[in-house]
């Protein structure tokens, strides 16, 4: 098995990908019930911002540089989609229990993506690689 897929396999075993994924699922789901102006804007930038993050976990786990900056753009797009998932449930596009279910999904991504950007610092200042 080749190094890359070896690599894509880890990042799929990630608590932080499962999570990441149970959000994407759940957003997606929700979307159905959505008014049409609100699925085909904040909808999609929500999902394009999911897919970003899919993007971003692989390289964080990839990437031998740049890992600093990728947990930044993670921490980036995590923070715009909970802005964005705050304004669909003010504008009653979901349930407060879906926006419950979305709130807690995105809380376990913020301290896993803290996490890593813990453990980034500390081996930029001389500890082990991050891994």
């Amino acid at each position: 098995m080749s190094e890359k897929k070896v690599h894509l396999k880890l990042a799929e075993e990630l608590p932080i990908y499962r999570d990441t994924l149970m959000l994407a699922t759940t957003f997606i789901q929700a979307t159905y019930k959505f008014d049409r102006i609100f699925r085909y804007t904040i909808g999609e930038k929500i999902i394009d911002h999911l897919t970003d993050m899919f993007y971003l976990i692989q390289e964080i786990v990839i990437s031998q540089t740049n890992k600093a900056k990728n947990i930044e753009s993670f921490v980036i797009k995590l923070n715009t989609i909970k802005t964005l998932i705050k304004i669909c449930g003010e504008s009653n596009q979901l349930s407060i229990n879906k926006l419950a279910e979305l709130s807690f999904l995105m809380e376990n991504i913020g301290k896993q993506a803290n996490g890593w950007r813990s453990k980034t610092l500390t081996d930029e200042n001389g500890d082990k690689p991050f891994e």
